[in-house]
Order: C-alpha cells, then structure tokens, then sequence
C-alpha cells in the first residue's frame, strides 16, 4: 500500500512539475514566477518519499520534458531537479534551514552552471564571445563619439574596459548568488507548502535573521582566498580568477554576518526595530557601509562577540 502511494504521488508531482515547466517555456511574463516554483515539486515529494523516488522522478520528467517541451526543457529540468532533490533530500534528514540553503545554493548554482553549458553546446551560441564582442562594439563607439566631440579620456576608457572585463572575470560568483537567491526563494516557498499539507509533522520556518551565523573556517578561506590573489595578482590569472571569486563570495557572507550581528544586538539591548530597517537602507545606498559590515563580520565570527554581548546565553 505504501509503494503505491509512492508511485501515486511520484506521477502527482512529476505531472504538476511538467505543467510548471510549460508554463515557464511558453508563457513569457508568468514564467518570471513560475521558474521559482518548478524545484517544489521534487522538493516536496524527496521530503516525504527519500532520495531514490526523486530520482526516479527526475528520470521520469527528464524524459518527458525532452518528448514534449522544447529545447530549453532539458537544461530546465536538471536545473530544478539538482536543487529540488537536493533540498528535499536535505529536509528529509532534517537538517537546519541555514545547512539546507547553503546545500541547496550550491546545488542551484551548479544546476545554472550546467543549463549555462548546455545552452551553448546545444544551440551552438557562444554566450560570452558574443556578450564580449558587442561590449567591446559599444566601447569603440563610445570612444568615436568622444574623439570628435573633443575630449580624449583614455584613462577614462581603460577604467571602463577594465571593470567590464571585471565582470566576466566574476561570472563564477554571479552563478553563486543565483544558487542563493533560488535556494531561499524555493525554501521558504516549500515551507509555506509543506506546513499546509503536512501540519502534522511540525511548523517549518526561517530562524530569526539575528540566528545567522557562519563557521569559523569561512575566515581560513578568506584569507586563503586573500592570499591567491597577492600571489598571482595577474588579472585573468586561473589562480588569481578563483581567489577573486571565493573573496567576493565570502565577503558577501561576512556582510550578511555583521548585518545578522545588527539584528542581534538590537534584539538583546531591546532596541527599536527601526535601526535594523536604518542598517538595511544604508547597506543598499551606500557601498561604503557594506565594507564597514563586511569588517563588523570578521570580527563578530573570529571574536565571538555574540557570545561576548550575551554571555548568559548557553
């Protein structure tokens, strides 16, 4: 009786998934929402079911998608399926909700990494020498434009091409904040789900932000990171490339922590809230004050100040 609710509720989920999908493939201004909401159903029946039903789910939509859908179905369905069961699968051994972001982010971020690819390899376009070449189009223009009006800013330019080419050299970085902006997304929209079909087995739900806080080691792998790029400081570099990524990644991370130290201390010190509305507006319109909770981070995670401001806490 129980293999057949599993195989009912198998071809359930697999069916909402594929409507999903073609909504997402077809209808252009619905598919914004929508794309977010294809990993649920393998997140919910990997929840309730374990790892080996999801992927036998994922073989069976994989095969659909590619009869039914188009070519993009392919890429879609390994991108929601990698970071669905990986969720779900992470939700089943009830892990916290911090270690299931983090897993899922990095499952969502290799999902993009591998739809990036098969994007390329299966229409034949190469993405970044296109992107490459129309930047450097628009910059040569640019640079006409200028000459015949009189003014030669080649300094100017070269700071331009420059942190253009900085971009490119960040893409790995980029795939990671998609992996963590869905990983969340999915999560606290499958909590929402779950806690509505499945009351019984408890309330799922985001810890306050003031509970966020990173492992130690995060800090060795800052200053690792630090170190590749004093020691092949070579732009575009292989070694210099990864240091500057994992850097700018982690540093997002210890901006989150002193940000999550914020909260926490207006929390024990019973301060109002609208500080913590004050902190949130000056992180976003003014980049100077992400470098202060970038440092406000390392010093909270290497230095315990949560612990030092509440030393009563166990």
């Amino acid at each position: 009786m129980k293999k057949s609710n599993v195989v009912t509720e198998g071809a359930l989920f697999s069916g909402i998934y594929i409507i999903l999908l073609l909504i997402t493939v077809f209808v252009p201004l619905v598919s914004y929402i929508t794309i977010f909401l294809t990993p649920v159903p393998f997140i919910l029946y990997v929840y309730k079911n374990g790892l080996k039903p999801g992927l036998i789910m994922f073989m069976v939509t994989l095969l659909i998608s590619s009869v039914f859908a188009t070519v993009f179905s392919m890429p879609l369905t390994i991108f929601a399926a990698l970071g669905g069961i990986t969720i779900g699968a992470g939700l089943h051994a009830r892990k916290s909700t911090y270690e299931n972001w983090a897993i899922g982010s990095v499952a969502f971020a290799l999902g993009f990494l591998i739809v990036f690819a098969l994007g390329q390899w299966m229409m034949d376009i190469h993405l970044m020498d296109e992107l490459n070449s129309m930047i450097n189009s628009t910059m040569n223009t640019s640079e006409q434009v200028m000459e015949e009006l009189g003014y030669t800013q080649d300094e100017l330019m070269e700071a331009m091409r420059e942190q253009i080419n900085q971009i490119f050299y960040l893409m790995p970085t980029l795939f990671a904040f998609i992996g963590i902006i869905f990983a969340f997304l999915t999560i606290w929209i499958s909590y929402k789900i779950i806690n509505r079909l499945y009351s019984d087995h408890g309330k799922l739900s985001f810890p306050p932000f003031r509970e966020f806080r990173l492992p130690i080691a995060v800090i060795w792998y800052y200053l690792f990171a630090l170190i590749l790029t004093w020691i092949f400081p070579e732009q575009g570099e292989l070694l210099n490339q990864a240091g500057v990524n994992v850097a700018t990644l982690i540093g997002f991370l210890f901006v989150l922590q002193g940000l999550s130290f914020i909260f926490y201390y207006i929390h024990v010190k019973k301060m109002t809230k609208t500080l913590a509305v004050v902190a949130i507006i000056a992180a976003v319109i003014m980049p100077i004050f992400l470098y202060l909770l970038r440092i406000l981070g390392i010093i909270d995670l290497g230095f315990n100040l949560r612990d030092r401001l509440n030393p009563n806490k166990k």
